[in-house]
């Protein structure tokens, strides 16, 4: 055998499309924790999906955010680990900024759930990403994009420390 044929046959690549196989399963994993949370349940005769996101928060409350939360970091570190630039970063956070940020109000947060599928819009914007990585594209961030960052973190931030507000308020009333 030559050295050329050696090294022709040589899995240099094998690792590459490992870590795509890998990437594909995780895909495939979001893919299913998103839909039952989002939208694994139709109803007949209309265009209405939801999941057990909704319904974890009217029987549960609380429940349905921490699940829902959890499956929104899983997406997001997806994106993180697939490189995502930080125009789409901004639209998944914002997406899950208005989840959090609605989901605060009781009653309405619950039934903005059955409309509101922040999960599957971040999974949707992280596979866009990826068929753009596969078709060698690499987007390119617009102003629009760093507005919707900057709105993204502003309502996270709005989620965190507005009920911490509430809640010092609340202790106040009661303490004094």
């Amino acid at each position: 055998m030559r050295g050329d044929d050696i090294a022709a046959r040589a899995p240099v690549a094998q690792p590459a499309r490992q870590d795509a196989a890998a990437a594909d399963g995780r895909v495939t994993a979001l893919e299913r924790l998103v839909r039952w949370l989002d939208d694994g349940v139709g109803v007949p005769g209309t265009r209405l999906r939801f999941g057990l996101d909704p319904i974890l928060g009217m029987l549960l409350p609380g429940a349905g955010d921490a699940v829902s939360g959890v499956a929104s970091l899983a997406v997001l570190f997806a994106a993180v680990r697939a490189r995502a630039p930080v125009a789409v970063l901004g639209r998944m956070l914002l997406n899950v900024a208005i989840d959090v940020v609605v989901g605060l109000v009781p009653v309405l947060g619950d039934a903005f759930d059955f409309v509101w599928h922040s999960n599957r819009m971040n999974l949707d914007l992280l596979e866009r990403h990826r068929a753009q990585q596969r078709a060698g594209v690499r987007p390119r961030a617009r102003v629009v994009d760093y507005l919707i960052l900057g709105a993204a973190v502003l309502l996270v931030a709005a989620g965190v420390v507005l009920p911490l507000i509430a809640i010092g308020w609340i202790a106040e009333r009661l303490m004094g």
